[in-house]
């Protein structure tokens, strides 16, 4: 008996340390990959290279890489697979719960095995050489260099173009006339020319410091941030619009969206540090605890609007049918190209299915840098665009606090009690008017039918005997009350009395406040597992992927990885961390996105950039002209604090920036020609057209019609049956913002109002880097024949003849040319352009006098004729 006590107590503990022991890679996972697995990974060309017939074989990986980690369970792409009951494929019994639970245990453990093995180091995809390209090494500022004509040098700018001219035989040109260069300041700073008025006082101030002192002035303009805004939101892809905006008759915008373009506008005009704009458009949220606020701050609102920057991808999720996954992805997909584009002057859209094939970004890269957004567009609780039905929580939010928004909806709730009795008081007057009326012209009725004629009346039309039928045909017109008839018999007391209720009607409805919309970004849900995303589908997730940053931007496999920021439990940190690292001035990160900033700044005024490629900084992107000047420039912005002004500053009291554009002919201009046909050395000033907005703000300002005001919603465009697209002035606000600047009409993603598209509006699809700019017939028609226009030339001519002192004739003819010119063109004609215009104006005022005109009538038109020539030349259309 003791001895079958013993053995049982033997069996038992052995039983027990079975059972406490960890699962063992042959003992029990390979049964487990045997049974479910090895059809498609144990023979001798498993799937994907994948083999799981050995410990050995399992650690190597396959095409998605490593598929498990010891001890990290959250990282092991097999558990990952298995779980979703994405493997084993469709139509094949999937694993039990006990079996999961063996492998991950197993996992947990360590993943111990009876066999020897070691863990493969992962391949390293990106190298010392990748991270050697010239865009992407840390800054430093360069020397300035040392040139043979000093005389030409007035900032360390010029000393770096002078220096690479001087290697090819080349030199700047001579300086541009104060016309022309006035005339160049305000169109490239204000997108628009300069008045006459301006340019007598510019040219009137002969103190040396001038040009420095207008520079300063132009820069203060509120009108500097409308124009240089424009090309910030170029960079966002900012669109008013919601999803593809592909019918030109329907307009559907997105609330509050206005918002962000003002933000930026503001930004620009107040100088806001660069690294802090980039900062809070990344992660604005993220550095306000606008969450547990009671009252939003005007700081809290500023930073939540600045998030709009990541929300202008095209989103179709604003109506039931485009609530799907694949659409959730796209809109993280084009999230992701504004973000790298416009950010950091990378292409990534290869690395959403395969490693890139030129620039060192591998799949693995994108996907840790998009596990920055997947908290805020996170597909596992999505939030669409606005509310379509109630079951949905839209993204946008209120521009006052939880508890703000409360309270106005409780004290509009009470003042529209209040306004409710008072129109009752209203209604009981009117109706006691009305029953008066009634009952006059029922008297008109004979009393033996009167009674049947009010029930005929009183009856539903459908229900009405033949007899009730024959009854209200003939008396329902006569027994019919209108408004007119009751105002008619209101008393004298009546009237006051409704008079009365209608003003504090009045009173209460201004008494009322309201709340707008903010599209800003923020976190929703819990953050969801991201996975490297097999050819960019999410059907089929392959192995997770921690929230990280580009490894070509990183020194070490360390530095990539990501540490959220704290910033609370209501968010995770991810995006202000992102930014941070972006903006981190002494790294590889910050350098790169340095030199995308100023290089833009640089194509702003040049009309291109440095680097030709301004949106690809990459292998495949073109090299700089003049990289010392590049990278002497970022460490200059990031030496003033990461600030605009005082970069442009420097630009534009340069020597380059105030040479001609038209150098004089000499020998030297032809070896010029021959060198550097395409002036990539900058050896004169490039002209360059005007873009579609600053022609349009261009002629409402020299015919005094051009609103400057700042901020607000975007002014509404008409499409109509002929295909071209104008300002809706049937749904302005107030008549003159028909006249507002460009960059406050509605902005879609492919309709713009005929004059700005023919004029190479841009389609706004993620961000755009660089404007193209071209010359067709179309363009010239629009000009000749459109009416905006013929009636700006038409406007000019008024304001000039009502100024000058007598008619239009011989006598007076030059000094209204001149007017003329001095609007359209900044400066004086000259003789033989005076009697060309002259010949011109006869010839015209003959024809017109022929067609039946009147001769005063016939003179002021064919000064519009000589007016509207003058805007449809290259001199008006182009900035020298």
């Amino acid at each position: 008996m003791r001895f079958w006590l013993v053995t049982l107590v033997l069996v038992l503990s052995a039983v027990t340390a079975h059972a406490a022991a960890p699962p063992r890679f042959e003992r029990d996972v390979l049964p487990i990959l045997a049974r479910h697995c090895h059809i498609c990974h144990g023979a001798k060309e498993p799937k994907r290279g994948l083999d799981l017939r050995s410990i050995t074989s399992l650690v190597e990986g396959g095409l998605s890489g490593l598929i498990a980690v010891p001890g990290k369970p959250e990282q092991s792409y097999l558990l990952h697979m298995v779980r979703r009951e994405a493997m084993p494929p469709r139509g094949r019994k999937k694993l039990s719960k006990q079996e999961i639970e063996t492998i991950q245990s197993w996992i947990v453990a360590g993943m111990p095995a009876d066999t020897p093995y070691t863990i493969p180091r992962p391949p390293e995809l990106v190298s010392d050489d990748d991270r050697d390209h010239w865009a992407f090494r840390r800054l430093a500022r360069p020397r300035v260099p040392s040139v043979e004509m000093t005389d030409v040098v007035l900032t360390p700018i010029d000393a770096f173009i002078e220096a690479r001219l001087e290697k090819v035989g080349l030199a700047l040109a001579e300086p541009a006339d104060r016309r022309t260069l006035h005339r160049r300041l305000m169109l490239d700073l204000l997108g628009r020319p300069p008045t006459p008025a301006e340019q007598v006082r510019f040219l009137s101030d002969t103190r040396p410091e001038a040009w420095e002192s207008r520079v300063d002035a132009v820069l203060s303009s509120p009108e500097f941030g409308q124009r240089f805004g424009r090309h910030w939101l170029d960079v966002a892809g900012y669109a008013d619009t919601v999803g593809f905006d592909h019918v030109p008759t329907q307009v559907v915008l997105t609330e509050g969206k206005w918002r962000y373009r003002d933000y930026v506008i503001d930004a620009l005009n107040s100088d806001h540090p660069f690294d802090r704009f980039l900062r809070e458009q990344l992660a604005g949220d993220e550095m306000v605890d606008w969450r547990e606020a009671k009252e939003y701050t005007p700081e809290m609102v500023r930073h939540l609007v600045a998030t709009g920057f990541l929300r202008t991808a095209r989103d179709q999720t604003h109506e039931g049918v485009g609530v799907i996954t694949p659409n959730y992805y796209e809109v993280l997909f084009e999230t992701m190209d504004v973000l790298a584009g416009g950010l950091m002057g990378l292409s990534v859209k290869c690395a959403r299915c395969h490693d890139h094939k030129f620039d060192a970004i591998p799949q693995r890269d994108y996907y840790r840098l998009m596990a920055s957004l997947v908290t805020s567009y996170n597909p596992t609780d999505w939030r669409p665009v606005f509310r379509f039905d109630n079951n949905v929580n839209e993204r946008s939010l209120v521009d006052v606090s939880e508890t703000t928004r409360k309270q106005i909806n409780a004290d509009n709730g009470k003042i529209n009690g209040e306004i409710g009795a008072r129109n009752n008081r209203i209604k009981s007057v009117r109706q006691a008017a009305r029953a008066r009326v009634l009952e006059k012209k029922r008297a008109a009725v004979p009393k033996v039918i009167r009674d049947d004629v009010v029930a005929a009346i009183g009856t539903d039309g459908k229900k009405r005997n033949e007899v009730q039928k024959f009854l209200a045909e003939r008396f329902e017109k006569l027994l019919a009350v209108s408004d007119q008839d009751t105002n008619a018999a209101l008393s004298g007391a009546e009237q006051e009395t409704i008079s009365r209720a209608e003003q504090e009607i009045a009173g209460l409805e201004l008494q009322k406040r309201s709340y707008g919309r903010i599209q800003a970004l923020f976190d929703v849900g819990k953050a969801p597992t991201t996975f490297i995303l097999t050819r960019g589908d999410h059907l089929y997730p392959a192995a997770p992927v921690q929230p990280g940053y580009l490894s070509v931007l990183s020194d070490t496999p360390g530095d990539a990885v990501m540490q959220p920021a704290r910033v609370g439990k209501t968010s995770s940190g991810r995006r202000l961390a992102l930014a941070r690292w972006l903006t981190r001035p002494d790294t590889r990160a910050g350098s790169l996105v340095t030199r995308v900033l100023v290089n833009r700044f640089w194509q702003a005024i040049f009309g291109r950039g440095l680097v030709e490629s301004s949106g690809d900084f990459g292998i495949q992107g073109t090299p700089p002209s003049h990289p010392l000047l590049l990278d002497w420039l970022a460490a200059e912005f990031q030496h003033h604090g990461w600030r605009a002004k005082p970069l442009l500053k420097l630009v534009l009291v340069s020597r380059t920036y105030r040479q001609t554009s038209r150098p004089a002919p000499s020998p030297r201009l032809a070896v010029a020609r021959r060198v550097d046909p395409g002036n990539r050395l900058l050896w004169h000033m490039p002209v360059r057209r005007l873009e579609s907005e600053a022609i349009r703000d261009s002629l409402l300002a020299v015919a005094d019609q051009l609103d400057r005001s700042l901020g607000g919603p975007p002014v509404p465009q008409a499409a109509h049956s002929d295909g071209s697209i104008t300002i809706n002035t049937g749904g302005l606000k107030r008549p003159h913002d028909r006249w507002r600047r460009s960059v406050y009409l509605v902005t879609r993603r492919g309709y713009s109002i005929t004059l700005l598209q023919v004029f190479d509006q841009p389609s706004i699809l993620t961000t755009c880097s660089h404007r193209e700019s071209s010359a067709v017939p179309l363009q010239s028609l629009t000009m000749i024949n459109g009416p905006f226009v013929n009636g700006i030339a038409s406007r000019i001519t008024s304001q000039v003849l009502e100024s000058s002192d007598g008619p239009v004739d011989g006598k007076r003819w030059e000094a209204i040319i001149r007017a003329i010119y001095r609007r359209t063109l900044c400066r004086d004609p000259d003789a033989e352009e005076i009697r060309l215009c002259r010949g011109a104006w006869v010839d015209n005022r003959a024809s017109l006098v022929a067609e039946g005109k009147s001769r005063v009538e016939a003179n002021r038109l064919a000064v519009v004729e000589v007016c509207h020539t003058l805007l449809n030349t290259s001199e008006f259309l182009y900035r020298e």
